[in-house]
């Protein structure tokens, strides 16, 4: 077995990382970028197939089902909540495009707004589940309580 087989076989086997709040947030993270780059490939396809880009706000959810059906369900298998929370990054990851995203004066959707409000609002809420994911894992691991005296 090739090394890129055998890292591609680890890749997709579903995980949980029961311990390792380190390694269950690198592992969302990386659902993350993979929204972003699907949903950048779809743009590009779309482009290609269409002749003009198509509506970013229709790739997102094509890209969030996609995944969750020919990735998750399809070759990983249900997982239970890993299956639900790989999907829900990977979507979170997909929408950052079409917010970062104004239509043009020829109809093209590829002018990106460095900082429009619609990403940053979506930035926020993707932060916003990243804390939300490793907190528990982070006091599973490492104990402690909510006293700030601690």
């Amino acid at each position: 077995m090739s090394v890129w087989s055998a890292f591609w076989r680890e890749l997709m086997t579903p995980e949980r990382f029961e311990g390792r709040p380190y390694e269950a947030f690198i592992n969302q993270v990386g659902h993350v970028a993979a929204g972003v780059v699907l949903a950048m490939a779809g743009l590009a396809l779309g482009d290609q197939m269409l002749g003009k880009a198509p509506n970013p706000w229709l790739v997102w959810p094509v890209v969030a089902l996609g995944y969750a059906i020919l990735i998750e369900l399809s070759r990983q298998k249900w997982f239970g909540a890993d299956t639900v929370l790989d999907s829900a990054f990977v979507s979170l990851g997909a929408v950052l495009i079409p917010a970062s995203m104004t239509m043009t004066p020829s109809g093209r959707w590829f002018r990106v707004e460095d900082w429009s409000a619609g990403f940053l609002f979506w930035l926020a809420c993707t932060t916003l589940a990243l804390a939300a994911y490793i907190y528990p894992r982070l006091r599973q691991a490492y104990g402690g309580t909510n006293d700030p005296a601690e």
